[in-house]
């Protein structure tokens, strides 16, 4: 299922908006503004591209504080994290502190009405939430600037005086047990769950962070409700807290709002918590770690946990040894291993800090079969790559060339909406001098050989733990608090030997230090008038090319450049689309070299990928100076793409234990699945025994027969999105087409799967090896109308807290409840889905449709002002100068994609909104929901603990 309409698949990733009338009191923000202006403050160094004013300074009581000025901004937002989390419970309370993140939320003594805060902040255009980390807490939330005043106020009153309810106690222990219930068969949560538990014992890491309504209960001394309130006084100090402001309003607007609603924060004076046990001690270390997952996998794991090396930021060791073992540069260590048929892809996740008093530098393999038989050759081969770095790459040229990445992600920064920017900030005060905190990931004193010799001193085998992960892995402990069963073994002394008998052979090979150049660079196009809408300058046999520039990006040297390759003889069956997954899969891992080039060298970022539509995509961002060289030679490399026997096999193999594992995911990540095989949401999408056997039937003579075709029978398809010129684009074009040779392919055209019916229904039901049941109805519009996608959008911010609400708070039917608005082959639809952990199907499907059946008597009684002000704030922030390039780009790309060449959607989008009203949301809810002017799709999945 895709989002209704071009703009709302941006904002439905990050608005829930509801918009009241209610006016920010400028006269409270004047009087403190002059108070402002005296207070001492540091200003973030930031990058030369960010037009946006910082400002960051520390209140009276010891809190500090960012405020950050846009005038072009619709919304505002705010984060505040507290340095207390997850590591700071107790043995007897595990999950506390997240118990407390949701209690906060509940009331407060100046506003002691249920969820007044989320109340109040949807009816201001918004959406607020909260999360518990390892080491700290964080709320935060956006909303329409004309409430930001209103929300800073429930907020600070919040945290300040929460009243602790008693009454919603247990409701809230609940949500925290549901939320708990929903992680646990991910496999995901069951390896940190290892991880736990093999840990030093006298570590937090093994609490189990989430709780559940085992930890979160009353003993026989002591009760929940006391241990919260302990807890809270403890910690919850504004000397330990970090709050970041982001809006319109003025740099001295911002610092005094900060002072009024967060000045009164009670100072306790308290030292940072600081976690100084070491998570992995000498008994932790040196040893295999066995994890038996239900889902089909098969991975390697080379964990070395690591001294915390944070107080090195600036001169980045574990970034410079990142640089290195992870460079796409044939004959290094990872392209080696995929090539050897090894391994399928390679991940890592490296943490200065994540355990406190150290952190991690994690390496995750996915194995082929081949793999999982030598999984000695890949230790044997990491190591010995280790050893290279260690004796001949701590160097001054390595360094160089991680100083020009640094510098090109500097220089082509791009900015962050209003709401990342807050999170972001507000942690980053956490770990780092305000002067930095926005500059901390690019920032580079340079060379430092010390620190980066004394990591590599920590990556040996007397401090590794290799972790064996899959579904054939043998294993006997349960593991606590989640599916899967682990075991532990010491390395012995022949295995250690194996793995240094490898040291000096060079199994992998470091690359040449790169240096940064000029010649893929063309000069900035000098544009005589700009495009107001998108224009088709190439249009011949085999090759089509559309150019539009950005009204918000003028003279930027941000470019976005898309290019197709469309087979449209070639996506008629799922056989004929598996075999298009497969190359395009191929082509993004053989394009990696020339992407790992193009980003260092010349700051532009490289996709290659399977579009929806089951065709190969390129896509280019960052500096469009380069991109006309680099689409050439991105092209070379899918015409000349290697298709050996091993890289077709390791692919088939990966995707089929993903769709496989499919019954074991939570049930949300199933509804898309079947709905997809039933409506062909994505063109790619068919019933998933259809795309197992068709990737069953593979052959690596099928896919070279398929590319053949592919190469023979192509037809370009690009779109360019910036400061390009109409000779540049054309240029090109034309020679992108000769790269890839003639042909004679007719474009491809979008093609609809599905006419809704009136009153249809239709129903899915599935047993699943997931534990918690999932209901999902979705009613379907009967025609593709832009003023029906803005009535249900409209409808939906409304609509979805009350639904929320009532599933969730009211009833504790599950911890995943939603409701969104949806579009299915461009017909309007409605969603909604509960995921529950202790109801069963009939009843939460009951519950849903008698939600809806009462949900009609509220539209009338509210007031038409409300729905026309949140169709009036849609608008306003979809005209909001977006924050990327890109953003702006999607809105063209959207039409694009399906052919849709008025490139009109988003106009017309504009104007459903301008329609809606009361009457007309009404009508809608009627018609669709009611009347069932509709096609009604059921989802039933049945979770193994109620079968």
């Amino acid at each position: 299922m895709r989002n209704c309409s071009i703009f709302i698949l941006m904002l439905s990733l990050t608005l829930s908006l509801l918009l009241s009338c209610a006016t920010t009191d400028k006269s409270l923000v004047s009087h403190q503004s002059n108070y402002s202006k005296s207070i001492s403050h540091v200003t973030p160094i930031k990058h030369e591209n960010d037009h946006r004013k910082y400002a960051g300074f520390t209140l009276d009581n010891g809190m500090q504080v960012i405020v950050v000025s846009d005038e072009d901004l619709e919304v505002a937002a705010a984060s505040i994290v507290v340095a207390a989390g997850a590591f700071q419970a107790s043995e007897d309370y595990q999950g506390l502190p997240h118990y407390l993140e949701h209690m906060i939320f509940q009331s407060s003594k100046k506003y002691p009405w249920p969820n007044e805060f989320k109340k109040f902040v949807e009816q201001g255009g918004g959406f607020t939430n909260a999360y518990t980390a390892r080491d700290h807490t964080n709320y935060f939330f956006y909303v329409s600037n004309s409430k930001f005043d209103g929300a800073l106020d429930r907020l600070s009153a919040a945290l300040s005086e929460p009243l602790f309810d008693h009454q919603y106690s247990k409701k809230e222990v609940q949500a925290v047990h549901s939320e708990w219930s929903k992680q646990k068969s991910s496999p995901h949560f069951t390896i940190q769950r290892v991880a736990a538990v093999t840990a030093n014992p006298q570590h937090p890491l093994r609490f189990l962070a989430v709780g559940n309504a085992d930890t979160l209960k009353d003993k026989d001394d002591k009760t929940l409700h006391d241990e919260m309130v302990q807890f809270y006084n403890r910690f919850y100090s504004a000397n330990q807290m970090k709050l970041t402001l982001v809006g319109s309003q003025s740099i001295d607007e911002l610092m005094a709002l900060a002072m009024r609603h967060f000045g009164t924060i009670k100072n306790k004076a308290i030292e940072k918590p600081e976690v100084t046990t070491d998570a992995f001690a000498k008994q932790q270390v040196g040893q295999h770690i066995f994890v038996k997952t239900r889902e089909k996998q098969s991975q390697l794991g080379v964990e070395f946990p690591i001294k915390n090396n944070l107080s090195e930021w600036k001169s980045k060791p574990n970034r410079f040894l990142i640089n290195l073992i992870f460079s796409q540069e044939n004959g290094a260590l990872i392209p080696t291993l995929r090539n050897q048929g090894l391994i399928k892809d390679a991940y890592y996740h490296v943490s200065s800090n994540i355990y406190g008093s150290q952190g991690t530098f994690y390496t995750y393999f996915n194995l082929t079969g081949k793999g999982e038989q030598h999984k000695d050759l890949i230790v044997q081969t990491y190591l010995d790559y280790l050893h290279q770095i260690k004796n001949k790459a701590v160097t001054q040229a390595y360094s160089n060339e991680l100083q020009m990445l640094l510098d090109g992600e500097s220089a082509n920064h791009q900015g962050e909406e209003a709401y990342n920017t807050a999170l972001k900030l507000s942690v980053n005060q956490l770990y780092f001098p305000i002067k930095y905190v926005l500059t901390e990931k690019s920032y580079y004193e340079g060379f430092n050989k010390p620190a980066i010799e004394s990591l590599l001193n920590q990556m040996t085998i007397d401090n590794l733990r290799l972790w064996h992960i899959g579904d054939r892995v043998e294993a006997e402990n349960p593991v606590p608090y989640a599916f899967g069963k682990y075991s532990t073994l010491p390395f012995t002394h022949e295995e250690k030997n194996v793995w240094l008998s490898a040291l000096g052979q060079n199994l992998a090979v470091l690359p040449p230090a790169m240096s940064g150049s000029s010649e893929k660079k063309s000069a900035l196009a000098k544009i005589d008038k700009q495009l107001t809408q998108p224009k088709r300058v190439v249009a011949q046999q085999g090759i089509r090319a559309y150019l539009m520039h950005s009204k918000h990006f003028e003279n930027s040297i941000q470019g976005v450049l898309k290019a197709t390759i469309q087979t449209p003889n070639q996506v008629k069956d799922v056989e004929s689309l598996i075999l298009n997954h497969v190359l395009s899969y191929l082509y993004q891992q053989q394009l990696s070299s020339l992407a790992d080039r193009a980003k260092k060298m010349h700051q532009v970022q490289l996709k290659g990928y399977g579009n929806p539509y089951g065709f190969t995509e390129l896509e280019l961002t960052g500096d469009l100076r380069s991109h006309a060289v680099y689409i050439e030679e991105a092209l070379q490399v899918f015409k000349q793409l290697e298709i050996t026997e091993s890289l077709v096999n390791a692919r088939v193999e990966s995707y089929l234990q993903g769709l496989q594992n499919l019954h074991k995911t939570p049930a949300i990540q199933q509804f898309n699945e079947y709905a997809g095989g039933l409506y062909r949401t994505k063109h790619v999408a068919f019933p998933l025994a259809d795309k197992i056997y068709a990737l069953q039937q593979v052959t690596v003579e099928k896919v070279r027969a398929h590319h053949l075709k592919a190469i023979n029978n192509n037809f370009l398809d690009i779109f360019a999105f910036g400061y390009y010129s109409e000779k540049q684009i054309s240029e090109l074009a034309q020679n992108a087409r000769i790269t890839l040779g003639p042909s004679k392919q007719e474009p491809w055209k979008y093609e609809q799967y599905l006419t809704p019916k009136a009153n249809k229904n239709r129903l899915i039901e599935k047993q699943i090896e997931s534990s918690d049941n999932g209901v999902e109805l979705t009613y379907i519009a009967l025609k593709s109308s832009f003023e029906i996608e803005a009535d249900i959008f409209v409808l939906n911010q409304i609509m979805a807290n009350e639904f929320f609400t009532r599933i969730r708070t009211d009833k504790q039917m599950g911890y995943v409840v939603a409701s969104m608005p949806a579009a299915i082959h461009h017909y309007p639809a409605i969603r909604f889905i509960v995921q529950s952990d202790n109801t069963e199907l009939a009843e939460v499907e009951a519950e849903i449709t008698q939600f809806i059946e009462q949900f009609r008597l509220a539209l009338p009684k509210l007031p038409a002002k409300l729905y026309n002000q949140v169709a009036e704030f849609i608008v306003k922030q979809i005209n909001q100068k977006p924050a990327k390039i890109y953003n702006e780009a999607q809105f063209y790309l959207a039409d694009w994609e399906i052919g849709q060449y008025e490139f009109s959607s988003f106009e017309k989008s504009i104007a459903a909104f301008e329609k809606v009203s009361k009457s007309s949301i009404i009508d809608t809810y009627q018609n669709i929901l009611l009347n069932r002017n509709s096609e009604k799709l059921t989802i039933k999945l049945k979770g193994k603990k109620f079968i």
